[in-house]
């Protein structure tokens, strides 16, 4: 809940590019976990070291809803994310997708 909450509440301009949790380059909503690691300038270890030195944090920061230390994980489309049923989900992208077809069978001809 908190990840959703967050994908609807922020924008692509939001996001960073951190290895901050697992020790792999990975884009996320900026938060206060990854700002204070780098106003610090933490030397971050190589993955899978830096994954496991996180991991209990990431597991208490998702158990108490917190959204200040806890890996986002987001891509550069933010801005277009809807909250729907997965019922809901996949008829929108069917719609869509015939949508697409139709417009490029027309502009083709």
């Amino acid at each position: 809940m908190v990840h959703r909450n967050a994908l609807m509440h922020n924008v692509e301009t939001s996001t960073t590019m951190t290895k901050m949790y697992s020790g792999k380059w990975a884009r996320g909503i900026e938060n206060q976990f990854i700002h204070d690691m780098r106003a610090h300038q933490v030397t971050l270890l190589p993955y899978p070291i830096q994954n496991d030195l996180t991991k209990a944090l990431r597991q208490q920061a998702i158990e108490h809803k917190d959204e200040s230390v806890t890996h986002l994980w987001a891509g550069q489309g933010l801005r277009i994310t809807r909250e729907m049923a997965v019922s809901q989900l996949m008829t929108t992208l069917e719609y869509e997708t015939d949508l697409t077809f139709r417009r490029n069978l027309n502009t083709s001809e």
